[in-house]
């Protein structure tokens, strides 16, 4: 199910125009099944939640504003239906109940660094990933009328699947290992927590919540404990011996590993920007400044050439770098034969990778 506001309808209808011919399932919306006027009759629409496959939500002001689509989420979330929030914008966040409700499902941005057709196609694939797979064909009952209260305008896509299990269920269940499993794509994106209070105050009910795990497979105390947990397990073999010697016989799968992985890194990554945000260049440690590097989205090449122990080297070598244009020339040269040197003779920087470094510290001289 692709809930929306019809604030937004013209982006859904784009959405939903493609998703009918590459999804692995029946895409149903209210602009192609229905009339005008649209009546509120919520019995409906909420057995077609229960009965869907995935929940698929583009999530803006317009929606966290709605109560039908707050509604709709509280419904889904409380049938454990698998939820792909979809933004549209780098810069909007969602608010505070939808990150408690939503926190730890995998999403999609659009308008961000990637292009949108690639979004795109990491949204079908996210669809088209069952988590459930059954060897009769399940239908879905479509409901005739949506329920949008006289101010909200909410509209809903329901997305049906032939290989779904639909029965309802509001207990947590372990997953199936996926038979053909999409790999990077199910940690490509992760959640980020939207509420203006910090991680680290977060009592045990509202970190359960984030992770949407229960406290059988994995219980944290408070915020502290969560943030501590994510910067333990930041090394793949750990990440591994964690899993295989804790939380598989536990009943967590693969699948949901890797999202908790996924969801983990962007927890240590937005933390970690609010501490950026918060402190001046001198004072970052070393992995602040790969932190840093990472953040202005530089290749692993480039990222693997510098060694800063600190703050204060980066921003000393920013200052020398921007003093005049000779230098940033110059500079390139010297660093293009480092790369070089350091990947066994390839010719890896581009010039739009440099631009892109030059502009960071130039921004970087500014704050310090």
């Amino acid at each position: 199910m692709v809930s929306y506001s019809h604030k937004d309808s013209s982006f859904c209808q784009k959405l939903v125009k493609i998703l009918k011919d590459r999804v692995q399932g029946d895409v149903w919306v209210d602009f192609i099944k229905l009339q005008p006027p649209y009546e509120d009759d919520w019995e409906e629409i909420a057995a077609a939640i229960t009965d869907c496959d995935v929940v698929v939500m583009i999530v803006t002001a317009n929606y966290c504003s709605s109560k039908s689509c707050r509604r709709e989420v509280i419904h889904a979330d409380k049938r454990s239906k698998r939820m792909i929030p979809v933004y549209h914008g780098s810069e909007y966040e969602p608010e505070d109940w939808f990150e408690i409700r939503a926190g730890s499902a995998t999403w999609v941005r659009f308008g961000c660094m990637k292009s949108d057709e690639d979004v795109m196609e990491t949204l079908i694939k996210l669809i088209n990933c069952q988590e459930t797979r059954k060897n009769r064909v399940d239908t879905v009952t479509i409901p005739k009328k949506l329920h949008p209260e006289s101010n909200d305008n909410v509209s809903s896509v329901l997305i049906s699947s032939s290989i779904v299990d639909a029965s309802p269920s509001q207990s947590w269940h372990p997953i199936p290992l996926l038979t053909d499993p999409v790999g990077s794509i199910l940690t490509i994106s992760s959640p980020v927590p939207t509420s203006r209070k910090p991680v680290e105050q977060w009592i045990g009910d509202e970190v359960q919540e984030w992770l949407h795990l229960p406290s059988s497979v994995l219980q944290l105390s408070n915020g502290r404990a969560l943030l501590t947990y994510a910067r333990l397990i930041s090394d793949e073999d750990i990440q591994r011996d964690e899993y295989e010697r804790n939380l598989r016989d536990r009943g967590l799968t693969r699948e949901q590993w890797a999202n908790l992985i996924s969801s983990l890194t962007t927890l240590c990554m937005f933390d970690n920007k609010k501490m950026l945000s918060n402190t001046l260049p001198e004072q970052w440690s070393s992995d602040d400044v790969k932190y840093w590097l990472e953040q202005h989205k530089l290749p692993k090449y480039l990222l693997d050439t510098f060694s800063f122990v600190d703050g204060i080297e980066l921003v000393i070598y920013a200052k020398m770098m921007i003093a005049s244009p000779t230098r940033v020339d110059s500079e390139y040269d010297c660093l293009r034969a480092r790369v070089r040197v350091r990947n066994n003779g390839q010719d890896l920087l581009q010039l739009d990778d440099y631009a892109r470094f030059v502009r960071a510290l130039k921004k970087l001289v500014e704050q310090s």
